[in-house]
């Protein structure tokens, strides 16, 4: 179902946001971007099927 890809997301989310302190700022911006990126792209092609 959906509900586990969300909560995967949003752990994803949680965890992955949580990078220290970066030695340049724009290397950061970048990575945030990189990482939205990311989970976008796989929000939009994963196939859920429900097995309920």
């Amino acid at each position: 179902c959906t509900h586990g890809v969300q909560h995967g997301i949003t752990a994803s989310r949680k965890l992955l946001t949580k990078i220290g302190p970066a030695s340049n700022n724009l290397l950061r911006r970048i990575e945030k971007h990189n990482l939205k990126a990311g989970r976008l792209a796989i929000k939009k092609t994963l196939i859920s099927s429900c097995k309920c």
